[in-house]
């Protein structure tokens, strides 16, 4: 998945977190989509890597309940792409 693919999943996935009562959680997934689609290459893999670390832990994206046990489903396979992409590997 390259950074473009990962901006768009992060924006949904941002959609989705502003629809749960979130949207100060998705303001900070905006900022990292626009920095995922900037033309700097430090950029991208700091917000890669910020995203990644919002997952999991307190508060984090798979935390939040999505509505209804669909949507639910369906943002968590959004979390697995986009935690798929932004590993790291060692």
């Amino acid at each position: 998945m390259d950074s473009g693919d990962l901006a768009d999943v992060v924006a949904e996935i941002s959609t989705a977190v502003a629809s749960a009562g979130f949207p100060d959680r998705a303001a900070w997934l905006d900022v990292r989509v626009q920095q995922l689609r900037s033309g700097d290459d430090q950029r991208r893999t700091a917000a890669a890597q910020e995203v990644r670390s919002v997952v999991h832990g307190m508060g984090g994206l798979l935390d939040i309940w999505y509505g209804s046990p669909e949507e639910t489903q369906r943002i968590g396979i959004l979390i697995d792409h986009m935690w798929t992409a932004t590993r790291m590997d060692p």
